[in-house]
């Protein structure tokens, strides 16, 4: 009997050797379907193809090279399951950088940047290791369910830096300069191991439940409407902000009752 395994976003089949694994397909053509691994082999500039870029089920590897799409158009679309996009490299020029129905992993040096909607957007789970997503003009990452940031830098991108439905948690990375909240969930959000957030436009963690730990939130609520149409802290939460460790904050503020949690430097 033959057995299958699944691994991340990969097969092996019980009895192959590494030297069987297939070599991912070179991507050398705008809107290719892409089912397993592909790689670019050169820069791809898709900007006057009216279709998405890549239409991956699977993994796609950059090889430090730039792929850029269309502004009305996703440039790597994941249709069929999760995905993965590999750096080092770039993605960038499209309407979402990134777009999945399902789950999507953006890791090993990739950037996504300047893409006119979100940089990396999911129906599902969101993950982003050691990767940089700055300056699209939506959020930074949009999870339905649950984002997970690690080792990474968001920044600058037009809405927030980070979205979720569920739970964000972002760990020993960098969420700053983005115009709307720096991490904002509908349930919990966090900021862990050594993680900055700082010059955001509105909150710097927002969520019904809010946890710093061994990290800092500082210099949030730079938007001009801060403290005349909208309330902004460093922390916002329904229930009281969760500081911990070394943490250090500026403001925090209660969601429901308004006022103060009382944890922050200047409460």
């Amino acid at each position: 009997m033959r057995i299958v395994v699944g691994v991340g976003l990969g097969l092996i089949v019980a009895g192959a050797t590494p030297s069987q694994a297939a070599a991912p397909v070179p991507v050398t053509t705008c809107g290719q379907v892409v089912t397993g691994s592909g790689a670019l082999v050169a820069d791809l500039d898709c900007s006057g193809q009216a279709d998405d870029a890549v239409k991956l089920a699977g993994r796609l590897f950059l090889n430090g090279f730039t792929l850029t799409g269309n502004p009305g158009f996703d440039v790597v679309r994941c249709e069929a399951g999760p995905c993965g996009v590999v750096g080092p490299g770039t993605v960038t020029g499209g309407l979402d950088g990134v777009r999945s129905d399902h789950g999507a992993r953006v890791e090993a040096g990739a950037i996504v940047t300047g893409n006119a909607g979100d940089g990396v957007r999911t129906d599902s789970s969101a993950k982003v290791i050691d990767a940089t997503i700055s300056a699209n003009g939506g959020d930074g990452v949009r999870s339905k369910t649950r984002a997970t940031v690690q080792r990474s830098t968001v920044s600058g991108n037009t809405g927030d830096g980070v979205r979720t439905d569920r739970t964000a948690t972002v760990k020993t990375s960098t969420v700053t300069g983005n115009g709307g909240n720096g991490v904002d969930s509908d349930v919990t959000a966090k900021a862990t191991v050594t993680s900055v957030v700082s010059a955001n436009g509105f909150d710097g963690l927002k969520g019904l439940r809010v946890v710093l730990s061994n990290s800092s939130a500082t210099g949030n609520g730079t938007n001009p409407a801060c403290g005349v149409t909208d309330e902004c802290a460093d922390l916002a939460a329904a229930s009281k902000a969760s500081v911990k460790g070394t943490s250090t904050c500026g403001t925090s503020r209660n969601t429901e009752s308004g006022g103060t949690w009382g944890v922050c430097s200047n409460d």
